[in-house]
């Protein structure tokens, strides 16, 4: 899937696919830099963020065949991101705090971004070091 060009408006598990996406790369192109880095397109999803988001878990190899790994796991007051590269292993906790702040829609939508770079995140800070974007 390509970045920026993401047509599928569809929603798996409460997600919004083209918004995770976008959560990935986020708006300073975070995740761009992270695949760079890792010697891969930094224009494509490496990974099908369909099958990510139906399974709670995805993984993709680097140029040097080394896998990233990432997971997540929802409770109904956190998201629990966790990933591993390079023999490093971090998690990232997001509290779910939006009581009645935001309708539904709107709700989906930031946690489906959230998600996308939380996914970029747990692998980038321990790879390249801290996201300050």
């Amino acid at each position: 899937m390509k970045k920026r060009n993401a047509t599928i408006k569809k929603k798996i598990c409460g997600f919004i696919v083209d918004d995770v996406e976008r959560g990935f790369f986020g708006d300073m192109d975070g995740g761009g830099i992270l695949l760079e880095n890792m010697g891969l397109n930094p224009n494509e999803v490496p990974f099908s963020i369909i099958n990510y988001l139906e399974t709670g878990k995805t993984e993709w190899p680097d140029k040097d065949g080394n896998l990233a790994k990432v997971s997540f796991r929802l409770t109904d007051e956190k998201i629990i991101c966790t990933g591993k590269y390079l023999g490093e292993e971090q998690t990232i906790q997001l509290f779910r705090e939006w009581e009645s702040y935001e309708d539904k829609n709107m709700i989906c939508k930031l946690e489906s971004e959230a998600l996308g770079e939380l996914t970029m995140r747990v692998i980038f800070e321990k790879f390249i070091g801290s996201y300050e974007f």
